[in-house]
This record gives C-alpha cells, sequence and structure tokens, in this order.
C-alpha cells in the first residue's frame, strides 16, 4: 500500500542516515536488525541502506553503464530495469531479468562492433585507394 512505501522510505532514510558512507552492510534489510517483514520496494534506496553513498555510487554507476552500453530495443530492457529499479527491490534476484539485460550488453556490443568494422573497412580502403559504393 501506499502507506507502507511511505513507511519503508522514511524508515530507509533513518536506517541510512546512521551509516551514510558505508551503510549497514549488504543483507541488512533481510536481517531482524532492519525490524521490518518486508524490504524497501525500492533498489536505489535499498543499496543506500545497505552500502550507503558508496554503494549507491556504484548501483548507480552500474546502471549509468548499462545505459551506455545498450542500443535499441536493449535500452528499452535496460531503461525498464531502471524504472522498475523505483518500484522493486528484486530485479537483481530475478535471472530472466538478468538475462535479458545480458542479452541487451551483448546486442549492444555487437552493435558497436558492426561499426567499428565498417569504420576499419572504409579507413583501410581510403588508405589503400580504393572507392566503395555508397549504401
Amino acid at each position: 500500500s501506499a502507506r507502507e512505501r511511505q513507511y519503508l522510505i522514511s524508515r530507509s532514510l533513518e536506517e541510512a542516515s546512521e551509516a551514510p558512507v558505508f551503510g549497514k552492510g549488504f543483507g541488512y534489510t533481510q536481517s531482524p536488525e532492519w525490524g521490518v517483514l518486508v524490504r524497501p520496494h525500492n533498489t536505489f534506496l535499498m543499496m543506500f541502506v545497505e552500502g550507503g553513498v558508496f554503494g549507491l555510487a556504484i548501483y548507480a554507476g552500474l546502471v549509468v553503464l548499462l545505459w551506455q552500453s545498450s542500443v535499441g530495443l536493449g535500452r528499452v530492457v535496460v531503461g525498464l530495469f531502471i524504472v522498475t529499479s523505483f518500484f522493486s527491490h528484486n530485479q537483481l534476484e530475478q535471472p530472466a531479468l538478468m538475462l535479458l539485460v545480458a542479452f541487451a550488453l551483448a546486442h549492444g556490443a555487437i552493435a558497436r562492433e558492426a561499426v567499428r568494422g565498417a569504420e576499419m573497412s572504409g579507413r583501410a580502403a581510403r588508405f589503400a585507394g580504393i572507392r566503395l559504393p555508397v549504401t
């Protein structure tokens, strides 16, 4: 419910303020010390509580790298991953989602390599004085 989410947000911020740099430790929101039966429904908040600013920065950096590494439909998958991170805490525990993200990264890498190969072919042809057909 909305009240439960509001409580989890305030509880998360309160807990994070007690150990803001390195957090309370990974797995803290699943431990009895957390004092709540559910984890925060927000991966960013969970990382902030468990890893502090340091852990949150690492997670946010990985999300940015995922976005920058994806292209086309892969970017849609990564975009969905980012949006759902604000409403769920367990994306990293779902094998199907991790597989989709892995495919998005692989697709981006293959697409970048194809562009790089085409650029290299064009440079080599120009170096050799060969005119390639314009496509």
